[in-house]
């Protein structure tokens, strides 16, 4: 006999405000974008545990073979197998979007990362569940986005609590926007426990308000001099192009506040 499964079904877990789902894959399939296979709805408040995660896989497993689960029909990533896979609560890869609060309204952004969702379950106390249990025993990255990631208060307290029992070589990939200077990355920089990363899309604070909304510009740069002082390595500086900024002089600019703010070894 052969069973359909795949990685992300067996050991992934993306958070959401209002759900949790398998993976972030997205594909059409019969003139139908699927994808984003989601495990659990969060309703009435209530935080899922441990062994929630294990069934939840397991019921997706189950209708993936009958072809019942709308989101994984004609998914590119399942693969066939002997053998059944057991599943449980581990993580290998872990995603956290658990908000979607923002400081900036990037002009190619939406409402899906800036709209004010916050979780709608206690999340570190979900974190604390998975810990528990050893579930990040192999998790060898944790990617942070949102929402802005350093506005939520637990953002601290959830990156510890997953690094109690978590595997030593796992580190935290924290997509910021650097507006506002955070401690707690400052800390976790120096034990080198998260890398960060930080589009800034201009190369004037001008363009920067147009593009991202806010007048940060000089901000952003500051913060990432004081980041980029601990361990430029984890440090990356990306621009991402668009019809608004895509001019020789913004790019030309951009590179020369890089050299200013001295982040050439990011």
């Amino acid at each position: 006999m052969k069973y359909k499964s795949c990685k992300d079904l067996e050991s992934s877990m993306y958070i959401a405000p209002n759900e949790i789902r398998s993976c972030c894959q997205r594909f059409f399939y019969k003139g139908k974008m699927r994808g984003d296979a989601k495990l659990l709805d969060i309703e009435n408040g209530t935080t899922p545990k441990s062994n929630d995660i294990a069934l939840a896989r397991e019921k997706l497993f189950n209708e993936i073979q009958k072809n019942k689960s709308e989101s994984c029909l004609g998914c590119p990533f399942i693969y066939n197998s002997k053998e059944k896979p057991v599943f449980n609560s581990e993580i290998k890869h872990l995603s956290i979007e658990h908000h979607s609060v923002c400081n900036l309204r990037c002009s190619y952004c939406s409402e899906i990362y800036y709209g004010g969702k916050r979780s709608k379950y206690n999340i570190v106390e979900f974190i604390k569940y998975l810990s528990d249990s050893k579930a990040f025993k192999n998790c060898k990255q944790v990617v942070w986005g949102g929402g802005e990631p350093t506005l939520d208060k637990s953002f601290e307290l959830i990156v510890e609590e997953i690094d109690r029992y978590a595997n030593p070589n796992i580190y935290h990939r924290v997509f910021t926007n650097s507006v506002r200077y955070h401690k707690a990355i400052t800390e976790f920089l120096k034990t080198g426990l998260i890398k960060i990363v930080t589009s800034i899309d201009s190369g004037t604070r001008e363009k920067f308000k147009e593009v991202r909304g806010r007048d940060r510009f000089y901000n952003v740069f500051e913060n990432l001099k004081k980041y980029s002082s601990i361990n430029p390595n984890r440090i990356t500086i990306k621009y991402i192009l668009t019809e608004e900024n895509l001019n020789e002089d913004e790019l030309k600019n951009f590179v020369l506040n890089c050299i200013k703010y001295d982040l050439k070894s990011c």
